[in-house]
């Protein structure tokens, strides 16, 4: 008995250290995702985390914060220490301590922030965050110079909600603040206010995730067509997973309209096959070697060798492997240039410069690859200004009758709750713009469940159109 005891006691122990080591603010495992609207000086997103190693400052062992820009790809140290202690996160500046977060707060407790806004807790739940912890939400009050100006929103171990972290809470800050988009834990998403990256989704090139956007030219003809690609959702042929190729033409800010091209392809291992009257073609394979041979074959086949290969970093700050293509396995000289997931990044899947002679119905020209979900760009062309931006998918929400959808990320169902009797009708769609479900004659209601278990997992929208006109919209996340 006293052996079973302790055995007991041992698992209890781990499980409680495992608990509190997932539940710290200031860990290297944690990754904040960070955004600035776009509208202010184009997209704008960094990811926030801290160093593995601490630092002893004085008679105390700080963590620095690490930040990875877009513009200035790479972990690079901030120049801020922070530490943990019993909940309560300091950060050391100007060599002294400035009380952070304290996530111990209660109701009616209140504190100051140096910048003089007093923050008084008025309401504290506990909720089950995605990886299946219980963690504390702290509901404040906002006073600045004694009138309430909002409320703001912790999460124990993850921060502020809305502005992200670490934002000092200050009476006056210029907009826009930035947003968190997202908190993941060893890769893992814990929390979603916007939209999440996988940290591991620039490991496949068939994906719905990615949009190419291309210049097109025809033989003999003027002018060029802008086009955007990208990949359907997953199609069962000859008992293996495909993606349609989809493409948009006279596409506008606010509209996309996408339609297929009967092109289907398919990634295993690192290689991307076309399905070509019923035979598997490799199109592009991401394993090769320096001296490799490869045959290309788009209408014709050509055998390339890898020339070289090295490795570079996009503006997600992914490393992706290069491959320079050339004829003459003898020679320096490269043909055709690959990244890894990105495509042939002269003209995104026809690599149209080989080593036999080919009159091409259509030229493609590569000018962007960009996430689909917040049209992040990823990569540009030399001489490339600026990536398209839709707004198609910005939520413009009602204020007069705003919608709450929890869980968000959700698994079964999902639960709708409107702060004002909701006439009209719910339609969920995903990021193709594909219907998926569609409700009609929603009468004065203000809670609404919806079974979601036919959705995959990704991203999706749903439009919420009152018997007025008026629509508004919320994105919801399906894991």
């Amino acid at each position: 008995m006293a052996k079973l005891k302790l055995i007991i006691l041992l698992i209890t122990a781990v499980h409680c250290f495992g608990q509190q080591k997932t539940l710290k603010f200031v860990h290297s495992e944690n990754l904040w995702q960070m955004s600035r609207p776009a509208w202010i000086s184009g997209p704008s997103y960094w990811q926030k985390s801290f160093s593995k190693d601490s630092i002893k400052i004085g008679d105390k062992y700080y963590f620095k914060e690490m930040k990875d820009d877009k513009f200035y790809p790479g972990w690079m140290d901030t120049g801020s220490y922070f530490r943990e202690e019993n909940g309560r996160v300091y950060e050391l500046k100007d060599q002294r301590e400035i009380l952070h977060y304290d996530f111990n707060l209660n109701v009616g407790d209140s504190l100051l922030n140096e910048g003089n806004a007093k923050l008084k807790v008025k309401k504290v739940e506990n909720i089950i965050t995605s990886d299946g912890l219980s963690r504390r939400k702290l509901i404040f009050d906002r006073f600045c110079g004694g009138s309430p100006i909002g409320e703001v929103f912790w999460i124990q171990g993850i921060g502020e909600m809305e502005k992200g972290y670490p934002l000092p809470l200050v009476c006056f800050t210029i907009d826009p603040e930035p947003v968190l988009d997202c908190f993941l834990q060893n890769g893992n998403v814990v929390y979603s206010h916007n939209v999440c990256l996988d940290p591991n989704l620039y490991k496949t090139m068939v994906s719905s995730e990615y949009i190419w956007q291309v210049n097109v030219s025809r033989p003999a003809l003027p002018g060029v067509i802008e086009r955007l690609y990208r990949f359907g959702p997953p199609k069962t042929i000859n008992s293996k997973s495909y993606r349609e190729l989809l493409k948009s033409e006279g596409h506008t800010p606010t509209s996309v309209n996408w339609s297929g091209t009967d092109m289907f392809f398919r990634e295993e291992d690192s290689v991307v096959h076309y399905l070509e009257n019923g035979v598997d073609i490799p199109y592009f394979d991401f394993t090769l070697q320096k001296g490799d041979k490869f045959d290309l074959r788009y209408g014709s086949t050509s055998s390339v060798f890898v020339i070289k290969t090295d490795t570079v970093l996009l503006a997600d700050n992914k490393p992706r492997h290069r491959y320079y293509l050339g004829c003459d396995p003898s020679s320096d000289k490269h043909d055709v240039v690959w990244i890894e997931f990105i495509g042939d990044v002269y003209s995104f899947l026809f690599s149209y410069v080989m080593c036999s002679l080919l009159d091409p119905v259509e030229t493609w020209e590569l000018k962007c690859v960009f996430y689909a979900d917040n049209y992040k760009d990823i990569f540009k062309a030399d001489g490339v200004q600026g990536c398209f931006i839709a707004n198609a998918l910005d939520e413009k929400l009602d204020e007069k009758n705003v919608v709450k959808i929890y869980p968000n990320p959700a698994i079964n169902e999902i639960e709708v709750e409107f702060q004002n009797p909701f006439k009209g009708s719910i339609s969920i769609y995903d990021y193709t713009w594909k219907e998926h479900l569609k409700i009609d004659n929603i009468q004065q209601s203000k809670m609404k469940k919806l079974d979601i278990t036919f959705l995959p997992n990704g991203m999706y929208i749903l439009i919420f159109k009152e018997n007025n006109g008026k629509t508004f919209s919320k994105k919801l996340v399906v894991q």
